[in-house]
């Protein structure tokens, strides 16, 4: 009733707002806004009745606020995009407002470098303003935005600001959300690091007793303890969400939580309770087949170890036929792996075969050791296994055609007799019958006839011999092809693995001192310091491997917009201005940067030429000792050159070409290699190729190098992409 008598107030004051100053029109404008935060029920009522009484900007951005309530995020970024351009707006708090919100609406809509440009001038109007009313709220979501891009160093630049303004304004549920944020990011390259920020976000929520939020922590830290098989603590986890989404009703948190409990007593070979476990899940999920392939999966996986495969492969075609309904490509590699090992172990070499390729085929994760070691073995196994069998009938044709040729002879020394007597009794009769130079004429036609008859037998014996030979040495060298290809998949393994475990070893090391009873925790900032460079290093190691597999595979897509110069060094200062403190030499080494900043344009892929910069400037830094590196651009004839020089040890000339190859690696003066997989030279020059230039070198041994590239420039033409 309240509501209805306000809303009636609202609609009799709305002609008569005309007839007061700016701040009842603004009052308005906040009124209205209120009764779409509560999502009163004449909402749209009020806002067609309001919109002949306020100024049209003010009307349109209650339109765009609407819309952004309702989750329609298009609409309401085209409206606030308009009504941003309009001059007659009613102040400047309102256009401070529409910058936050198309901050949203892009950061909603997955595009990050917009999102993060409107939010920015949001925090610019602040800070001239002297403002704090957003600013916690703009830095969160500008961390979330390089979160998504995968820019950790800015990601953590901004999340520490928005922290250190939550933590002022006492604002707990905001650093929880930036804990819970940093759990998810680091899950995938760091779990340990991942469950530390997830407990902190844990203990706030605790705190303020929200059980949602609670649970879907719990449900969160249970996965990666998964990841890191640390499968009983995982249970434990998962128990507790599981209890609150049944208590609530969420049936499909409910079903994710079952088949992740489920996968857990599966990998600790406690199949009965897995069974238990899916078969409520699978009541469950009636009406979500998507969700129900995860069960089916995982229930064909118990089968499997229980050691039921013709149950096991039932379940298997059955996940196969709802993946590939619902498009969930990423777990068709494990269905393939589940049926080659079922029917590995029912002797069926035909199907095994059959899915075992499919599984090649379909598998990118390079890093699924426990399936590709056994299914490797299972293949070599079966392998010379076909090889032999492929021996014994070629031995045993061989053998067959043998006997066949040894009966062709003997029939033919057959029809020789016969011939023979023939040409005998002829020859007799024709001696009688007629004269001498009629029978010689046909001794000659008949001799003849059998040696062309000699000639083809013997081209058959030729042939049949080389059928047989030629058989026998495909096999032969079919047989040495896979040798050799397992010899060149295990030294190429063998590099990567010991690459790997040099930042690896230091991780773990350095963790295991700070786990210690007596550690000294003096230490724990250095030694933390030490664990996250080398975990940086580690990742980037992942990433050039991925960049490598994605070049040679030719799926290196690129993105080509017009970007400004301004642009550009903007984004390469701010991604690279801490290098040097990376490689702990800032003390030796003066890092400068002097780009051209005139307001043309280059048309190419910004993430691409930022990837380009990273390889070349890490590439700078370590092979210098002391110093400088620098970056920076050159205009000559309507073309920019970027480049990155270095004082360090320089180049000879006979090892120029080499450096961009792949794989390659230099020794230090003291004859130990540097760290690394050897490929930044060559990613950085694939990828300058791909975006139609050519990396560059000007070096001498002991004077430094200079690395560059080429692109044409461009006036604007109206093709500013920088805020698309």
């Amino acid at each position: 009733m309240k509501s209805f008598l306000t809303n009636i107030l609202l609609i009799i004051i709305l002609p008569l707002s005309s007839l007061f100053a700016e701040n009842t029109n603004t009052n308005i404008v906040l009124n209205l806004k209120d009764k779409i935060d509560n999502k009163a029920d004449s909402t749209v009522f009020l806002l067609n009745n309001s919109k002949k009484h306020i100024k049209n900007s003010n009307f349109e951005y209650l339109l765009a606020y609407y819309h952004f309530k309702e989750k329609n995020y298009l609409k309401s970024k085209k409206i606030f995009l308009k009504i941003s351009k309009n001059t007659d707006i009613e102040n400047d708090s309102l256009l401070y407002d529409i910058f936050f919100y198309l901050g949203r609406c892009y950061y909603k809509l997955s595009e990050p470098d917009s999102s993060i440009a409107f939010f920015r001038k949001q925090l610019n109007f602040e800070k001239i303003n002297n403002l704090k009313t957003r600013t916690a709220d703009s830095y969160f979501f500008i961390g979330y935005n390089y979160q998504k891009i995968g820019n950790q160093d800015s990601l953590m630049l901004y999340y520490n600001k928005a922290g250190t303004l939550f933590r002022e304004k006492n604002d707990n549920t905001g650093i929880a959300k930036i804990q819970a944020n940093l759990g998810n990011f680091f899950r995938s390259f760091d779990p340990v690091t991942s469950i530390k920020h997830y407990i902190k976000a844990l203990e706030i929520y605790e705190k303020e007793n929200n059980k949602k939020n609670i649970a879907i922590i719990n449900q969160n830290i249970g996965t990666v303890f998964i990841d890191i098989e640390r499968y009983q603590l995982s249970i434990d986890h998962l128990k507790v969400s599981y209890k609150y989404f049944e208590e609530n009703a969420y049936t499909q948190y409910q079903i994710t939580c079952l088949n992740n409990i489920a996968y857990a007593y599966i990998n600790l070979k406690e199949y009965n309770k897995a069974k238990e476990t899916l078969n409520k899940s699978i009541s469950l999920n009636q009406d979500y087949e998507y969700e129900k392939t995860y069960s089916i999966l995982n229930l064909a996986a118990c089968e499997l170890g229980l050691k039921y495969y013709s149950n096991a492969i039932t379940k298997y075609l059955e996940a196969e036929s709802l993946a590939k309904k619902y498009k969930i490509d990423r777990i068709i590699p494990e269905i393939y792996s589940g049926l080659a090992k079922s029917y590995a172990h029912k002797n069926d070499l035909v199907k095994f075969e059959e899915y075992f390729f499919k599984y090649q085929e379909t598998n990118t994760d390079y890093f699924e050791k426990e399936n590709r070691k056994s299914l490797a073995e299972y293949e070599k196994s079966f392998e010379v296994k076909n090889l032999n069998h492929k021996l014994k009938i070629a031995q045993r044709d061989k053998k067959i055609k043998t006997q066949e040729i040894e009966q062709q002879n003997e029939n033919i020394k057959t029809h020789r007799i016969i011939i023979s007597l023939g040409i005998i009794t002829i020859f007799l009769l024709l001696l009688y019958l007629s004269s001498i130079y009629k029978s010689n004429k046909k001794q000659k036609i008949l001799n003849i006839s059998i040696q062309k008859r000699n000639a083809v037998i013997e081209n058959n014996n030729i042939e049949l011999e080389n059928i047989v030979e030629n058989r026998t040495k495909e096999l032969v060298i079919a047989k040495e092809k896979a040798e050799e290809s397992d010899i060149l998949k295990s030294a190429f393994l063998a590099n990567i693995s010991h690459e790997i475990r040099t930042p690896l070893n230091s991780i773990m090391g350095f963790s295991d001192l700070l786990t210690m009873d007596n550690f000294d925790h003096e230490n724990t900032s250095q030694y933390g310091e030490i664990i996250r460079k080398n975990g940086f290093e580690l990742l980037n190691m992942i990433n050039d491997i991925i960049d490598v597999s994605k070049i040679e595979a030719n799926s290196f897509p690129v993105n080509n917009k017009y970007i400004s110069l301004a642009k550009i060094s903007e984004i390469i200062e701010n991604d690279n201005y801490d290098k040097a403190k990376y490689f702990n030499k800032e003390d030796n080494i003066e890092f400068e940067s002097s780009f051209e900043n005139e307001s043309l344009y280059i048309y190419s892929d910004i993430n691409k030429i930022n990837i380009v910069f990273d390889k070349l400037i890490n590439n700078a830094f370590q092979f210098t000792e002391k110093g400088f590196v620098e970056i920076g651009s050159d205009i000559k004839n309507s073309k920019i050159t970027f480049y990155v020089k270095d004082s360090g040890n320089g180049i000879s000339e006979t090892r120029i070409n080499e450096i961009l190859q792949n794989f390659r690696k230099f020794n230090k003066k003291d004859n130990t290699q540097y760290r690394g997989l050897g490929v930044g030279l060559f990613i950085a020059n694939s990828i300058l190729i791909k975006l139609g230039s050519k990396l560059e070198i000007n070096s001498n041994k002991e004077n430094g190098s200079i690395f560059s590239f080429t692109f044409d420039l461009h006036l604007n033409n109206g093709h500013d992409s920088d805020n698309d």
